[in-house]
């Protein structure tokens, strides 16, 4: 009772709660607070440098260093103490008054920044002062300025300002910055508060962009933006700052708006005068924008990429170009799960990390909007990556870079490098075959397929491949079987990603025929994919044949054929024609060398209708005939059924050879694992005998061991046992076929009469006297055409002139 009178809600209580009903209660209170207050505590500050705290002094050193290096300067960096840390440049000093300096170095000022003009600088929002600042002013740090002859004493108040005691002292050149951290500021994650800053000091060399930003670099919206934040300089004056508008382009570019200032523009005006600038101007492209190039600091192996990339709100889009460098040290032998990227933008480390990660499907890039599979042999690696762009789209007030843009052109150029660092690495038989066709198998792929706009043949590839495998392998030969039918299948199964829109042929291995029309299928990929499309498209001239008077609406198995006989090997049809067994029992007849191939089995999968076709596998008695029965319509590495597919097995049994008498031949296990076989023998449905005969006697039964008259018994009496029938189709596709017999026969009988008339008029028209001429000329007008239909066409103009 005690308890339950604590929350009874009693009329005392409410006349005595401090909250009546008439004062606000403290949910519905609302805090006002400038946003520079965040820099001020170590809590908070994480969130708008988007570091962790252990982090901050890294972040804020770097900051430092990328100012001294934007401005030409060249750059030393040294700590006196475990929180005390020197910056120094011989750059030409910070410009200002004392006064105009501290307000450049606080935290409640508003975002002052050049970083409004897209170029290929560091830092990409100009909030790395404030962050130095915020990072001094939460830990009750210390920093001091040297420059242009002034020692200068910054202290961050709590109004957000900075105080400032200027001294005169001697030092005319360059910028000596001293910083410390307060205890309250956690000590660096690795005790190296100076790695940012060196490793941006590291990438300083190279070839810089020496030009202005481009018009064509902007979109309508972030121009706008820059005009309302420049002041009120002329509009000329902005627009004469940018590449190839200086002089009399800029006085043609803004004449209509001469005289106003850029924050009163409105956006349409803005956009006006950016698209007339853009028509003045050529784009900037990306090798203008310079590179790093080979630094002694970094991995010997180097690949470059160029390209651009479109981003923008309003009309007209920005084309933003950039560079990719990659630098690549590889140990081959050495194992790696996960690794870092080290990942430069503009010259300076980025702050959120790139992750190399391996998994049994091979290599990952992960992070900044990578998730993407890149193609590196095993091996441990060392990989750098620097992107040069006058824009680097960010995804939060850290800075987070988001690379969706720079994809191809990061894994193209680490690609390359790792396969050139490979390479100089000598012939060691170590490296196997498969490793060396996985560094290689992209860039044969691509050079095959002009850049992935062609289809590749499974052997040009294997060609294109080849000899970077024997360097690196220091083998003597490549079987081009083991390529082609294991190395590249197994490669594209092991990177579906990267492969997924690959467009390999594999050569025909087989045939099928359909009953009936005599069609020869070749069960190759170009051949299945001509019939699958045919099929689907259902085009009357692709799919109708005329064979002894029959028309023959429709091609595939759809009321024609509902069986498949598939024999393991070629050799069989002129026995079958001739024993009629398709026509007989309305089946398509497929045959292969060996293993279904996966053309075959994407024939199998989509050619199933509303009424499943059944497949019927003929196999000689032995571990390869087994097999091929067991795994034809089970799923495999090149290619998984969406269908399922309902087999029967026609294959020789071992009361079928006792039966017979058939002659039996010995054959060797060699190096296979008897016990693995007898597992998928006995999984595949082989008897106890036929595993004895083949795995104790080894000794196997071919087809070819039956006489003619046994085999098409044979045959025949399986067909039976496992149900093979005749097609009918229901009433209505009966009744469509009787009507368009009766439209065939009357057109028959109309032509038979019309054809003595046209012969007439044919001999009595005249030929045109250059007709030759005219027949060359249409050819030579299209290539494809050959003589006779060129004199068709010449014909149908005729006709359509009249």
């Amino acid at each position: 009772m005690a308890q339950q009178a604590l929350f009874e809600k009693t009329d005392d209580l409410e006349t005595d709660s401090p909250w009546s009903s008439a004062d606000p209660k403290p949910s519905n209170f609302q805090f006002e607070h400038p946003d520079w207050m965040l820099f001020r505590s170590v809590t908070t500050l994480p969130t708008m440098a988007g570091v962790r705290a252990e982090l901050l002094q890294r972040l804020g050193l770097k900051e430092l260093v990328d100012n001294a290096l934007d401005a030409g300067a060249t750059v030393t960096v040294g700590q006196i103490d475990d929180n005390s840390y020197v910056i120094q440049d011989d750059g030409p000093g910070i410009e200002g008054t004392p006064e105009q300096i501290a307000r450049l170095f606080s935290i409640n000022r508003d975002l002052v920044s050049s970083k409004l003009w897209r170029l290929p600088t560091r830092g990409a929002m100009g909030n790395g002062l404030r962050v130095v600042v915020g990072a001094v002013a939460a830990s009750n740090g210390r920093l001091v300025v040297w420059t242009r002859n002034r020692r200068l004493i910054l202290t961050p108040q709590e109004d957000g300002s900075t105080a400032v005691e200027a001294s005169e002292i001697d030092f005319p050149n360059g910028t000596w910055i001293g910083i410390t951290f307060g205890s309250a500021l956690p000590a660096d994650k690795d005790n190296d508060a100076l790695a940012w800053a060196r490793a941006a000091i590291g990438m300083a060399g190279g070839e810089p962009y020496s030009g202005k930003p481009s018009p064509h670099w902007y979109d309508g919206d972030h121009f706008f933006r820059m005009l309302k934040a420049s002041g009120h300089r002329a509009v000329r004056e902005i627009i004469a700052n940018l590449e190839g508008c200086s002089g009399a382009k800029a006085g043609r570019i803004t004449a209509a708006f001469k005289g106003m200032a850029s924050n009163a523009l409105t956006q349409e005006q803005a956009i006006e005068v950016l698209k007339r600038a853009r028509a003045e101007t050529s784009p900037v492209h990306a090798d203008r924008l310079g590179k790093v190039g080979k630094l002694p600091t970094l991995p010997q192996w180097y690949a470059i990429e160029r390209s651009a990339f479109m981003t923008g709100g309003r009309e007209p889009k920005a084309m933003i170009p950039f560079v990719v460098e990659a630098w690549v040290r590889v140990d081959p032998k050495g194992k790696s799960e996960a690794g870092v990227v080290h990942l430069f933008v503009n010259r300076t480390p980025i702050i959120e990390e790139i992750l190399l990660h391996r998994d049994k499907d091979g290599f990952g890039l992960f992070g900044c909007g990578l998730h993407h599979e890149i193609v590196l042999p095993k091996g441990k690696y060392d990989i750098t990556v620097s992107i040069i762009t006058p824009y680097m789209p960010i995804t939060t007030e850290g800075k987070q870079p988001d690379l969706t843009h720079f994809v191809r052109q990061i894994r193209t150029a680490v690609a390359t490098a790792a396969k050139r660092a490979r390479k100089a690495i000598p012939p060691d038989r170590t490296i196997t075959t498969k490793d060396a066709a996985w560094t290689v198998m992209e860039e044969a792929y691509l050079k095959t397929s002009k850049g992935g706009t062609l289809p590749a043949n499974a052997r040009q590839i294997m060609y294109a491949a080849r000899t970077r495998i024997l360097e690196m392998t220091g083998k003597p030969s490549l079987d081009d079987k083991y390529f082609t039918q294991t190395l590249l299948p197994d490669f594209m199964a092991e990177h579906p990603k990267l492969t997924a829109d690959w467009d390999v042929v594999f050569d025909a291995r087989g045939h099928l025929i359909e009953p009936h029309t005599g069609r020869r299928v070749s069960l190759g990929t170009l051949g299945v994919r001509a019939y699958l499309g045919a099929r689907r498209t259902g085009k009357p001239e692709s799919l109708s044949l005329n064979t002894g008077g029959v028309l023959y609406p429709t091609t595939g198995p759809r009321n024609r054929y509902r069986g498949i006989l598939f024999v393991e090997k070629e050799g069989f049809d002129p026995l079958l024609e001739f024993a009629d067994i398709a026509a007989k029992h309305d089946l398509a007849i497929a045959s292969t060398k060996g293993m279904s191939v996966t053309a075959f089995r994407q024939l199998l999968d989509e050619v199933q209708t509303d009424e499943p076709v059944d497949v019927y596998a003929l196999h000689d008695m032995d571990i390869s005939g087994r097999t091929i029965f067991g795994t034809l319509t089970s799923d495999g590495r090149r290619f998984s059924y969406k269908n399922n597919i309902t087999l029967h097995d026609l294959g020789l049994r071992y009361e079928d050879v006792v039966e017979m008498g058939l002659e039996s031949e010995p054959f060797k296990l060699g190096e296979q694992d008897v016990a693995k076989v007898r597992v998928t023998l006995v999984r595949h449905g082989a008897s106890k005998d036929e595993v004895d005969m083949l795995l104790v006697q080894q000794r196997r039964v071919e087809l070819n061991a039956m006489t003619s008259d046994q085999f098409i018994k044979f045959v025949e009496r399986r067909l039976a046992e496992c149900g093979a029938k005749k097609v009918v189709p229901d009433d209505e596709t009966l009744e469509d076929a009787y009507r368009r017999t009766l439209v065939q026969q009357q057109l028959k009988e109309k032509s038979e009469a019309l054809r003595e008339q046209a012969e007439q008029d044919a001999k009595a028209a005249d030929v045109p006297a250059d007709l030759k001429e005219r027949v060359r000329k249409a050819m030579n007008g299209d290539p494809c055409l050959s003589w006779d239909l060129a004199v068709v066409a010449l014909l149908d103009a005729t006709k359509h002139r009249r």
